[in-house]
């Protein structure tokens, strides 16, 4: 299961294991952690990384423009 890190998280270490995360805090677990992870602000990932993009460009009209642009 995809979980998202809180903000100013760098470094995760649960159930004896490093988890690794990627630049925008996102990681891999399983779903018997959740519990665990959500009491420390964890919460399950909702957005694909196509939607996470398509909202970071909703958000950014000049970088929409430039990709519609460059399209």
């Amino acid at each position: 299961m995809k979980y998202q890190a809180p903000v100013g998280v760098t470094a995760l270490f649960c159930a004896g294991e490093e988890i690794s995360l990627d630049e925008q805090g996102a990681f891999e677990a399983s779903a018997l952690l959740a519990a665990e992870l959500a009491a420390h602000g964890f919460v399950p990932a909702v957005a694909s990384e196509g939607a996470a993009a398509e909202k970071s460009a909703d958000t950014r009209p000049r970088a929409r423009a430039r990709a519609e642009k460059a399209n």
